[in-house]
């Protein structure tokens, strides 16, 4: 989720969609969040 808080704190919130657990994560670090929580679905293909 981006909302107005994102743009002045550079971050945003991840939600995981089986647990409804949110997370506030930096900008700058999701590409490395996402990939820990992808990582191991991409290794069930």
């Amino acid at each position: 989720t981006v909302d107005f808080e994102s743009l002045k704190q550079d971050d945003l919130t991840i939600r995981n969609r089986d647990t409804m657990k949110q997370e506030r994560v930096k900008i700058k670090d999701l590409i490395k969040v996402l990939s820990k929580f992808l990582e191991p679905e991409a290794k069930k293909i």
